[in-house]
């Protein structure tokens, strides 16, 4: 009796210990597993959520770039920008297109678009004087001088992005407040451009592809800091036009046909 006793008790202490050793496995495992998943997730406030791949159509770029084509647009509100400055968003979309031969494409879109593009206005910045002379006499002068204060035309920021990869932007574009959008009167109080040309519209639209300023006069990427073409202020004549174009540069034009080319 006292012999069976012993196995019993044997084989109690036995199974004990083997409860022992599985509590201690199976917690270690547990300890194990919620490292991983905290290194994981801090990786992947590092990295991006990799759980989320992104689908990217130029993945063998390893500088900044969109992902798919083409890129969608929307005027937030198209209303308050006016039907001149609306058309030189699209005249700037259009210019991109056709310098990059269609490899760079866009889309007006509606619903959650790639670049969501905004217009404001900025008040008491304009100043316009007329100055009548010699009033009453046969002959008389009218001497009209406009003044704009300094301010920066538009803004443009890259608002999401992985990795290398280009998701939301935003570009706002600047107008004055008095004139066509706000006062229904004048002309717009948006940038003319030079010459009617949209380099301001253009400038602001290849920031959101990664393009930074340039200290080179001549590029679309100079910043600009001309407001003879803020607004209406400069009369161009015959053939004044000629060299005050400044076109998309070259080695831009090259670098995104050789990005965006699959």
């Amino acid at each position: 009796m006292n012999k069976d006793l012993k196995n019993v008790m044997a084989f109690i202490v036995v199974l004990i210990a083997i409860s022992i050793v599985i509590h201690i496995f199976v917690s270690e495992r547990e300890d194990y597993t919620e490292e991983l998943q905290t290194d994981f997730i801090n990786k992947s406030d590092v990295y991006g959520d990799f759980s989320n791949n992104i689908e990217d159509e130029f993945s063998n770029i390893n500088l900044p770039h969109w992902t798919h084509a083409p890129i969608t647009y929307k005027i937030i509100n198209e209303k308050e920008c006016g039907t001149y400055e609306s058309r030189m968003i699209q005249k700037a979309f259009n210019e991109i297109e056709n310098s990059t031969k269609g490899i760079i494409k866009f889309e007006k879109i509606d619903y959650s678009p790639d670049i969501e593009i905004r217009c404001s206005f900025i008040e008491d910045c304009y100043e316009k004087k007329i100055d009548m002379g010699n009033v009453g006499s046969d002959s008389y002068t009218k001497e009209i001088t406009e003044k704009i204060c300094g301010y920066d035309a538009g803004y443009a920021q890259i608002t999401e992005f992985q990795n290398n990869r280009i998701l939301k932007a935003e570009i706002e574009l600047i107008g004055l407040a008095g004139f066509a959008e706000t006062h229904n009167i004048g002309p717009s109080g948006f940038s003319v451009g030079r010459c009617g040309y949209p380099d301001l519209e253009i400038h602001e639209i290849l920031h959101v592809f990664g393009y930074e300023h340039t200290e080179e006069n001549r590029s679309i990427m100079s910043p600009i800091v001309d407001n003879s073409s803020r607004i209406g202020l400069a009369t161009y004549g015959a053939g004044d036009c000629k060299d005050a174009i400044i076109s998309i540069d070259d080695w831009i034009i090259k670098d995104l046909i050789k990005t965006y080319s699959k």
